[in-house]
């Protein structure tokens, strides 16, 4: 529970009538409210160290839609300077409530300390959270009209069609894995704002870290020597919070019993806006016990740490694990522990077999099930997949397969794939009641990439046409 004192406060610099405040409280004393299960309204976690440079952002809540509730969130320490903060940030001025409460800041704030704006709605849909600083017109106009029927926008991503899709809070990443490039597209403002490359000097830090000093002109000689062209392509990105994440694989060359051949390195980039913050080497090989696994790049980065999908070419019946927990230690990536889970019976082998992740639960590509990350524990099972769902082999393709989920307090969306069909299906399944609200067909045709779930209303698919336009569709209102 996020409340858990009864001496929690919520305060208000203008009247509050009686009945509401009551109910406000009771929910706080009692638990109840927590951002899963908010409400509509908008929750600034305020942290007066940082925010010198979030007053100008914070005039755009005047243009919220009428009858929004928005709260200031404080840690429970500055109630008693509440007086000095009202008058040295001009909070009075923006006619909010105030709520004193080091748990219910911890949660809302980005790392659990910097000043962060999060609009909460009810739990049909999923919410916001982004720095406080980055809140800007667009985003207040995002959020008025979140609930759209159906978008086409003409985009001006490059390169868009051959790049995959994804989606996190009000941003689309456009990953060209044989370019190694990312556009970062706003919804919100409708335009590219960066894009991520990889300039030769993070080329070159990238071999240093991993190989060692010289090794990057070493390799660069060594490659051209083979006749070799170079290969770095990004693998996989993922943002959270206001961090964006880029796996990046590298050729150099390597000699093993005498022979001479090309073999490949993995980095692990972070990037805050279009600069680059931190460089890790990543392992190939991760020892559990008396078995070898060998690394993939299906990350996900969590506030306790990395995850990562792996897979062993012999590993037997019983030991085939599949999920670890990194550990970072100076510039570079270890195995700290694998997972006790092993594959489910469905798998024949490591076909399909990398983990799909959305905040802290996870999924394997043919089950319809949503586990626990951090301890495997089984959260919600359907029963739409066929139970023989299998991939023989690298060649065939299984019956489904899941491409995407999230989860709320009450609600499963799934993304899947019938490939006997050739369709894309939508699913939306009522966890308390368990029912299914709606199992969908995407009628629609998308582009040569899979669609993805809106990060900012679960009831959104986005996708791109074959034309290149972005088409945003909300399924609940359609059906």
């Amino acid at each position: 529970m996020l409340f858990n004192s009864p001496c929690n406060i919520i305060k208000n610099s203008h009247m509050l009538k009686m009945p509401f405040y009551h109910l406000l409280y009771l929910l706080l004393c009692t638990g109840f409210f927590t951002p899963a299960s908010a409400r509509s309204g908008v929750y600034i976690a305020f942290n007066p160290d940082d925010c010198r440079s979030c007053i100008g952002a914070m005039r755009y809540l005047d243009e919220l839609r009428p009858g929004t509730a928005v709260y200031f969130v404080f840690e429970e320490k500055l109630q008693e300077d509440s007086a000095v903060l009202r008058e040295r940030f001009l909070l009075d001025d923006f006619k909010f409530h105030y709520i004193w409460s080091d748990s219910l800041f911890e949660s809302i704030a980005i790392h659990g300390t910097i000043s962060a704006i999060n609009f909460a709605m009810n739990d049909e849909i999923h919410g916001l959270s982004m720095p406080l600083r980055s809140l800007s017109k667009d985003v207040i106009h995002w959020f008025n009209t979140y609930n759209s029927l159906s978008d086409t926008l003409l985009i001006d991503v490059p390169h868009r069609k051959s790049a995959e899709l994804a989606s996190y809070g009000l941003n689309l990443l456009f990953t060209n894995k044989i370019r190694s490039e990312i556009n970062v597209y706003s919804l919100p403002s409708r335009k590219t704002e960066y894009t991520i490359t990889l300039p030769d000097s993070v080329i070159k830090a990238s071999y240093e870290i991993s190989l060692g000093q010289g090794s990057y002109e070493e390799n660069m000689q060594q490659l051209h020597d083979l006749q070799v062209p170079k290969i770095i392509n990004i693998e996989r990105a993922w943002q959270t919070n206001d961090s964006i994440y880029v796996v990046v694989s590298y050729s150099y060359v390597l000699t093993y019993q005498g022979q001479t051949g090309v073999g490949k390195f993995y980095t692990l980039n972070t990037y805050q806006g279009n600069e680059i913050k931190n460089i890790a080497c990543l392992p190939m090989i991760i020892e559990h016990k008396s078995d070898q696994y060998f690394f993939t790049p299906f990350l996900y980065q969590l506030e306790n740490g990395l995850y990562g999908s792996l897979f062993s070419p012999t590993a037997e019946s019983g030991k085939r694990k599949f999920l670890v927990k990194y550990k970072y230690d100076q510039s570079k990536y270890t195995g700290d522990s694998v997972s006790d889970q092993e594959l489910p019976d469905v798998y024949k082998n490591y076909n399909f077999s990398n983990v799909i992740y959305s905040n802290q639960y996870y999924a394997l590509p043919l089950e319809d099930k949503i586990y626990q990350l951090t301890d495997g524990s089984l959260k919600v099972a359907l029963d739409v997949f066929p139970k023989n769902n299998s991939s023989e082999d690298v060649y065939s393709l299984p019956e489904c397969y899941m491409v995407n989920f999230k989860l709320s307090e009450q609600y499963l969306w799934m993304l899947y794939r019938n490939n006997t069909l050739g369709k894309f299906f939508y699913i939306k399944y009522d966890c308390k009641d368990k029912k299914i609200i709606f199992n969908q067909e995407i009628k629609e045709k998308p582009g040569d990439g899979d669609p993805v779930i809106d990060a900012f209303n679960y009831n959104c698919i986005v996708y791109l046409s074959r034309e290149g336009d972005l088409v945003r569709n909300n399924y609940t209102i359609i059906y």
